[in-house]
């Protein structure tokens, strides 16, 4: 906060850095200076004070240092992102158990379902999409389209869970209010866990 009023100099030049003994690292990483997020590289800015005194890790950071900074400020977006997927890995965790404990457990035959096996419904859904996706949906897609398909990026491919994931919540949130409206009294529903 003390450097924001200093000019950042370009490329990098004259921001500080620890120097190397007897050309070794001495066990220190570096990080190369990268131009993104430039605001940052004023806490590396060496000062008279920090020519004269030495380096004080309270008023002077070295190039690695903010690079850090820099590197875990590029994750934030992903990890705003992974928000929603982790809301969707909760609900399977909590949410399906306490809706399936609310409604009916008795299916075909009077088999009894547990509401804890709601977590394995996850593995089942997840390990059938797998076996469905390359037996049937990408021969299938092949046979209609006439050529291979090209298969969508990691970026596309986590774009695509998102979309899912947000389909399963607004799916849990219908059943939810289905299971409430079918409520026999405060604890239980007469609808169906199959739902």
């Amino acid at each position: 906060m003390k450097k924001m009023k200093f000019q950042v100099p370009s490329n990098g030049e004259g921001l500080y850095e620890v120097k190397r003994k007897y050309g070794k690292n001495n066990g220190v990483r570096r990080i190369l200076h990268t131009n993104g997020f430039k605001y940052l590289d004023r806490a590396a800015i060496i000062t008279l004070v920090d020519m004269v005194e030495p380096a004080n890790p309270w008023h002077i950071c070295t190039i690695t240092q903010v690079e850090e900074v820099k590197s875990i400020l590029k994750l934030l977006p992903i990890w705003f992102c992974i928000v929603l997927s982790s809301v969707v890995f909760i609900q399977i965790l909590s949410l399906f158990a306490e809706q399936g404990a609310a409604m009916n457990t008795t299916t075909i035959s009077n088999f009894h379902i547990p509401p804890a096996s709601m977590f394995a419904s996850d593995i089942i859904s997840t390990s059938t999409f797998i076996l469905l996706h390359d037996k049937l949906i990408v021969p299938l897609y092949i046979k209609v389209i006439k050529r291979e398909p090209k298969p969508p990026s990691e970026l596309q491919r986590i774009g695509i869970g998102i979309a899912m994931a947000m389909a399963s919540m607004i799916i849990a949130a219908i059943v939810e209010q289905q299971r409430l409206k079918h409520a026999e009294s405060k604890n239980t529903s007469g609808l169906s866990i199959f739902w």
